[in-house]
């Protein structure tokens, strides 16, 4: 068993345990404090478990590749079969396999079915981001990955009606879930892709959620680069703030 998973756990039962000593107050305080304890007790359980969980995916993986002689695929696809975690656990269960194993974090995904089963095109952002941030030790920094090429190699105009992969499919489909008040970290977005893009495009993607969040409020999550034209990351910015409305300096950091 993980020596540092207990100590956490058993860290969390201490605290709690000298939230509830009587301390002669009055009864409003002590039941304050014990609805503290309770909660501080049940997230640690479900650390504590969801920690086990993700452990016991990935030691089958690692047993199925060593023992049984599966291919990585097989592997994944037997160890995350029938499973009914909560999607978190199952993330994080894809990003460390990924990790351990040096996979591909879409391949993870495909194997284990969660672009299936967490919503389809969150899915692989979610665990390229978390891949992303164990690799460079900061842990948070991104709640996900976006890069415009898995979408398109060559990427349409404005709207769905002016023909495929246009800007408006982008951004309902894979853009505007992110803003959506569930979820508040950084996002980064990867807009390289071999032909450029087009200004309809910029315009009924990320002028359309400008449009309805405000520039700022993206911009202040939104972390936009790319590879092939640094002036790209510009222009985009620029569409936003004339879309959205412009926004403080401070607040249009674009890295």
């Amino acid at each position: 068993m993980n020596e540092a998973r207990v100590g956490r756990l058993v860290g969390a039962v201490k605290r709690a345990l000298e939230m509830t000593d009587p301390g002669g107050g009055s009864f409003v305080a002590e039941s304050q404090r014990g609805a503290e304890a309770r909660e501080i007790l049940s997230g640690a359980l479900a650390e504590f478990w969801r920690e086990a969980a993700v452990d016991h995916i990935v030691g089958e993986v690692y047993r199925r590749i060593a023992v049984h002689r599966l291919s990585p695929a097989e592997a994944v696809r037997t160890a995350f079969e029938g499973r009914t975690l909560e999607d978190e656990t199952l993330i994080e269960a894809a990003v460390e396999i990924a990790r351990v194993f040096n996979l591909r974090p879409d391949y993870v995904c495909l194997w284990a079915g969660l672009d299936r089963g967490l919503g389809g095109p969150q899915a692989i952002p979610r665990v390229r981001a978390g891949l992303e941030n164990a690799r460079a030790g900061s842990e948070g920094r991104y709640c996900a990955v976006v890069r415009l090429a898995d979408f398109s190699r060559d990427p349409g105009g404005e709207k769905r009606r002016g023909g495929k992969d246009s800007g408006q499919e982008w951004y309902e489909d894979h853009l505007r879930g992110y803003f959506d008040g569930r979820s508040e970290g950084r996002i980064k977005v990867d807009v390289s892709t071999p032909y450029g893009l087009a200004s309809s495009f910029i315009k009924g993607s990320f002028g359309a959620l400008a449009r309805e969040v405000g520039s700022g409020a993206v911009l202040s999550r939104m972390e936009i680069v790319c590879d092939d034209d640094p002036l790209l990351v510009e222009m985009i910015v620029k569409v936003m703030q004339e879309e959205g409305g412009a926004s403080d300096a401070e607040t249009l950091g674009v890295l």
